[in-house]
């Protein structure tokens, strides 16, 4: 699922290999008051305990910082938030 802060929040179908910025980009992007680097993956983790994985798009814009750019697993949720700065 992407949900938050774009402009299409719906549920991806995952397929290995699929990064952050590709299921965003399916959800039709960001919207103009999205916080890109205030995204953050929901995963649960191999015990079932969730776990949130902060990504800062932002930097993966700006600054192709590729590590910014995390493969997805099945499953994930990805927040995008929402604010006026």
């Amino acid at each position: 699922y992407v949900i938050g802060a774009v402009n299409t929040p719906k549920p991806i179908t995952y397929r290995e290999g699929m990064t952050v910025m590709e299921a965003i980009l399916q959800a039709g992007g960001f919207t103009k008051y999205a916080r890109e680097n205030a995204t953050e993956v929901l995963r649960k983790d191999g015990s079932g305990k969730q776990v949130t994985i902060p990504v800062k798009l932002k930097r993966l814009i700006d600054d192709g910082d590729l590590k910014q750019n995390l493969v997805l697993k099945p499953g994930d949720y990805i927040v995008v938030s929402e604010g006026l700065f």
